[in-house]
């Protein structure tokens, strides 16, 4: 090894101790932004455009404290931000609506993912309708296992992210108890 080897190991070694709370912070802040953008589409006064916005709807999961903002789609700078709707699938009543989420980075949407036992409730509300659901239960699945997102069936909602090292994902399956 060379004289350098540890002054430059400590540097990387620094750099990666400052990375994962950035990105941690950059997904709590930007939900604080996405709040707001979502309250004032809400307002009865507004005039943005739901097709001009990135938000798709709202999660709320009472027992994890959780309400965040949801984007339309799951492409990391999407993920990055907050937790997202997966293109093609159904929306609050319609099919089966699944919503992707971080574990471990950008704010950890999904941290206690795990934490979710059947009879829990979980609220999504998308535009202009609002779906109560209670949780049936979860699974660890591949990533290539796909079936996650199939349509058919009753309405139901699916929550899914990445397991530790993300060779597995993990899924919550909700049943729509009501649409509003």
């Amino acid at each position: 090894m060379t004289k350098h080897a540890g002054p430059i190991l400590m540097f990387f070694g620094v750099v990666l101790m400052l990375v994962y709370p950035s990105l941690w912070v950059y997904g709590k802040v930007s939900q604080v932004y996405l709040h707001r953008e979502w309250n004032a589409s809400a307002s009865p006064t507004s005039t943005a455009s739901a097709d001009s916005s990135d938000v798709y709807g709202r999660l709320v999961i009472p027992k994890l404290f959780l309400d965040d903002v949801v984007l339309k789609g799951i492409e990391e700078s999407d993920l990055a931000r907050g937790p997202g709707h997966f293109p093609g699938t159904g929306r609050p009543g319609e099919g089966n609506c699944v919503i992707a989420g971080h574990l471990n980075i950008n704010g950890s949407p999904f941290k206690d993912l795990d934490k979710l036992n059947p009879g829990d409730l979980v609220m999504f509300q998308g535009e202009g309708s609002l779906g109560t659901y209670r949780v049936t239960g979860s699974h660890i699945i591949s990533p290539e296992d796909t079936d996650v997102l199939d349509q058919n069936g009753k309405p139901r909602l699916t929550l899914l992210t990445c397991m530790p090292g993300a060779r597995q994902r993990y899924t919550v399956v909700c049943k729509e108890i009501s649409v509003d």
